[in-house]
């Protein structure tokens, strides 16, 4: 026969193997719902995707408001380049008239025949009524361009 303890010991074992079985026979509706394996494995991934998705269009909208700002400023170069590039050539042809003239004026022509001179002074009035009608407009591009720079950068 059994001792009291070895009674107690077989005891306190047939209480752990039936907890044991218990938690074995334990219904599946006990468990919670994101514990399951069919659902987490689903669950993450539908979230991979509407994360990769989201980033995914974040980054582009950010990339194309870039480009679009790039394309933006490249425009304001250009036109500022432009504008600066009619003055130069108003003002370097306006400078060729005068230093004709001046020339004229001082007799370093005066050894050129009458239709050279004649020649040399069309040229120059060309060059003033170019100047006379160009001058306006190039300096309004030029002003534009330079208060369109400033309003960006200030």
């Amino acid at each position: 026969m059994f001792s009291e303890n070895d009674k107690q010991a077989a005891l306190a074992d047939e209480k752990f193997i039936a907890e044991i079985l218990n938690i074995r026979r334990r219904p599946a509706e006990e468990k919670k719902w994101w514990e399951a394996p069919h659902i987490t494995s689903a669950l993450t991934a539908v979230l991979t995707v509407a994360v990769t998705t989201f980033a995914t269009y974040y980054m582009q909208a950010r990339l194309k408001s870039r480009e679009y700002e790039l394309a933006r400023q490249d425009l304001r170069l250009n036109q500022a380049r432009d504008a600066m590039i009619t003055v130069y050539d108003l003002i370097a042809t306006l400078l060729k008239g005068t230093e004709d003239r001046t020339k004229i004026a001082s007799g370093q022509y005066d050894a050129l025949s009458d239709t050279v001179l004649s020649g040399i002074v069309d040229e120059t009035n060309r060059i003033d009524a170019r100047w006379r009608r160009e001058r306006e407009t190039a300096e309004a591009t030029c002003t534009l361009a330079i208060i369109g720079k400033r309003s960006r950068s200030g």
